[in-house]
């Protein structure tokens, strides 16, 4: 999952669209961890997804979600818990 999120901080690197961010974190990343979701989930690997999670709003959105709340950011993300 980090070299997903290392791909996706390249993208937004070489320039990307935040709309093209967040596309590209919902249909390739995004899958993945319901995926993951769907089977026996424990509380670890629920956290350990939730920061996953985090980290990629942090990449796609970056200053514009800065000190914003987690619940607030998956708001304006249209994402869910």
């Amino acid at each position: 999952m980090s070299s997903k999120l290392y791909f996706l901080k390249l993208l937004k690197w070489s320039g990307l669209s935040i709309k093209d961010l967040h596309y590209f974190y919902i249909t390739v990343i995004r899958p993945i961890s319901e995926y993951v979701c769907n089977h026996n989930l424990t509380s670890a690997l629920s956290d350990q997804l939730e920061s996953y999670q985090k980290r990629a709003l942090r990449i796609i959105y970056g200053d514009k979600i800065k000190g914003m709340p987690y619940h607030n950011a998956l708001l304006l993300a249209n994402l869910k818990s």
